[in-house]
């Protein structure tokens, strides 16, 4: 390790990342680096923001980590303390160096893993390996302010450099075996995003009323590991997806979206069947709750 660069004993950010395991922890600069888990031949690359708040929602372990160890999968996590995109040019010199020792291609299969940002990066970085899968949620395809100024979600990310190596995601994946991007149809930026990602190698899922934060919706619901475990075993369809979704049918916190999703669309006897639902499927209260709302409602449209 370059001794130039921070000391992860000392350095806050990645102290307990530090505690379990010092020498899998590759600094790569201030803002960036890489912790490495060995296992099977199987290898998964994830990409997360690593906040404090990440560390208490994970366990002081990234997120993929902890569902590649239980598989006995090796893991590879690139690790970001700002939300930059992964854009930082060490981050590309890190996986072209990784091309050019022939990492990669010491496992039979590699699995690139993100969600939002890290979706993004996933998409990006699988060029690093041809023939890796893609599992990426709600990723951006770019920030680029020319093709993508109508997403005014992130402003400081639009001064970063989308133009340089591993840039556009979506012709990152021309490299790929097969790319699956999962989003909800619902949220207008995201699936604007989705509709870039057209190429001959990606497949687009989509997942209505999953909210903005899909991937903690598909945590939530418990089917996230299990759409991963699709995928590396080449089983991941439109049709296996909808049968592992239909765990969304008695989850609380998505009939409660639905329920909204059907009020703002005008139909409130349609948010009314749906609370019912909740109420038979998934009692308690926040299911009463919902058919309160949604019999105001109708009740506000009958003459």
């Amino acid at each position: 390790m370059d001794t130039d660069q921070p000391d992860p004993i000392t350095d806050p950010w990645l102290s307990t990342l530090a505690e379990r395991d010092a020498e899998a922890l590759d600094v790569l600069g201030p803002d960036h680096a890489a912790f490495y888990a060995d296992g099977n031949d199987t290898l998964v690359v994830g990409f997360q923001l690593w906040s404090p708040a990440a560390q208490r929602a994970h366990s002081r372990a990234p997120m993929v980590l902890d569902c590649a160890q239980a598989r006995g999968w090796s893991c590879l996590t690139l690790l970001a303390r700002t939300p930059d995109w992964f854009r930082a040019p060490i981050v590309a010199e890190y996986f072209n160096a990784q091309t050019d020792s022939g990492f990669f291609d010491a496992f039979q299969r590699v699995i690139f893993v993100g969600a939002g940002m890290g979706g993004y990066a996933a998409c990006a970085y699988s060029a690093a390996a041809p023939g890796a899968q893609v599992f990426a949620i709600a990723p951006q395809a770019t920030l680029h302010p020319s093709i993508a100024g109508w997403d005014t979600r992130f402003p400081a990310a639009r001064r970063l450099d989308f133009a340089g190596p591993y840039g556009f995601a979506p012709a990152m994946l021309d490299a790929a075996k097969q790319a699956f991007i999962l989003y909800d149809p619902r949220q207008k930026l995201d699936a604007m995003h989705a509709a870039l990602f057209q190429r001959p190698t990606v497949q687009t899922l989509r997942l209505p009323d999953l909210g903005g934060q899909a991937a903690m919706g598909l945590a939530g619901l418990g089917v996230l590991e299990g759409l991963i475990d699709l995928l590396a075993d080449g089983q991941l369809t439109d049709v296996t997806c909808g049968r592992l979704m239909r765990a969304r049918r008695t989850d609380p916190d998505w009939l409660a979206r639905l329920v909204q999703t059907c009020l703002d669309a005008g139909h409130p006897a349609r948010a009314l069947r749906v609370a019912q639902h909740a109420v038979a499927h998934a009692p308690g209260e926040q299911a009463e709750a919902l058919v309160h709302t949604a019999r105001n409602a109708l009740r506000a449209v009958l003459p």
